[in-house]
């Protein structure tokens, strides 16, 4: 495959790839992204109910890198990004918060407009057969394969992609994320009920949102939404049950904290973000395969959430970029 016939693939359109394939399109590179869920943003998600929205993936993010600061004052100034800075939030947070307008993945949209994007296309590894790298999996299949893909897959799946590529394995197995458990829950207003952000009120309970408090978002009138996320002592002991047993067993505590009862709830769903958070990252911003062709980016390799996700796409396509003006 020549320099002029070089051809990017990157699986998952999230922070990270997104951020990879919009930095490898402006460059003038062919790309194009699979993503196995029906749309873009993987953990900056927002459910749409008939009850409202709720944001039940990332809440809201700061940004403390140069970078990524003049990533999101850029997306300020298009109103697909908005500060939050409710009192709720309190004096403690260090960075200001971020949240996406109307929901936390608007900003990315955008980006992903050029973009060559097949969604509800799950990749299950990639092939090398000598000449150009091939991917297995229920995407369309291209025969004329791709110089170089870049995985952003969390660490166990991207594993599980770059299977037969030996040099990154020990790399991935290092990583360890941790699941998280997330109500969304409807309820009646009550009259003297917390408002805006309520950490730790339980020891089952990380934190509480309210999304009414966040900027953009429709106005609760007779009925407030929460988003309740369980600790990772919670989520991880619980992993496994059903989203009823959840329910059961953490609606209780989130009541209790909005002064409501169990006859005020007029909505209640779970949701499990199976890898929701690295707790211990590879500690680099992205790794490669022995020959370079493969990259692995995300959260995963640095850490640092939304903001290291950004990062790791960044050091992606630098890597692809770099490797493409040399060969």
């Amino acid at each position: 495959m020549t320099s002029t016939q070089k051809k990017i693939a990157v699986i998952g359109a999230g922070m990270a790839g997104i951020t990879c394939a919009r930095r490898l399109h402006d460059a003038g590179l062919e790309v194009e992204i699979f993503e196995k869920s029906r749309g873009i943003g993987g953990r900056l998600a927002t459910r749409r109910t008939e009850f409202g929205n709720f944001d039940h993936g990332a809440p809201f993010f700061s940004a403390a890198s140069d970078r990524f600061a003049a990533f999101a004052a850029e997306k300020l100034v298009a109103g697909s990004l908005a500060f939050w800075s409710d009192a709720s939030l309190g004096a403690t947070q260090s960075a200001l918060q971020f949240v996406g307008l109307p929901g936390m993945n608007a900003f990315l949209k955008p980006e992903s407009r050029p973009l060559r994007l097949h969604t509800e296309a799950t990749i299950s590894r990639i092939l090398d057969d000598g000449e150009k790298l091939l991917l297995e999996g229920s995407a369309p299949p291209d025969t004329a394969g791709y110089s170089h893909v870049v995985v952003t897959a969390p660490a166990p799946q991207a594993a599980q992609i770059t299977a037969n590529f030996s040099s990154l394995k020990a790399a991935l197995e290092s990583v360890v994320f941790v699941p998280s458990w997330v109500l969304m829950i409807s309820v009646r207003r009550a009259s003297h009920g917390p408002a805006g952000l309520v950490a730790a009120p339980h020891p089952d309970i990380k934190q509480m949102v309210q999304e009414s408090a966040k900027p953009g978002r429709a106005p609760d009138q007779d009925i407030e939404r929460w988003v309740v996320h369980c600790t990772d002592e919670f989520s991880i002991a619980a992993l496994e049950e059903t989203q009823a047993t959840i329910i059961d067993r953490a609606l209780p505590a989130a009541l209790e904290t909005l002064k409501a009862g169990k006859a005020d709830v007029v909505h209640c769903a779970a949701h499990r973000w199976r890898y929701a958070t690295a707790l211990k990252a590879a500690g680099a911003p992205v790794l490669m395969s022995a020959d370079g062709r493969v990259i692995v980016a995300g959260d995963g390799c640095t850490g640092g959430g939304v903001e290291g996700a950004y990062e790791s796409g960044w050091a992606a396509a630098e890597a692809v970029l770099n490797r493409a003006s040399t060969n």
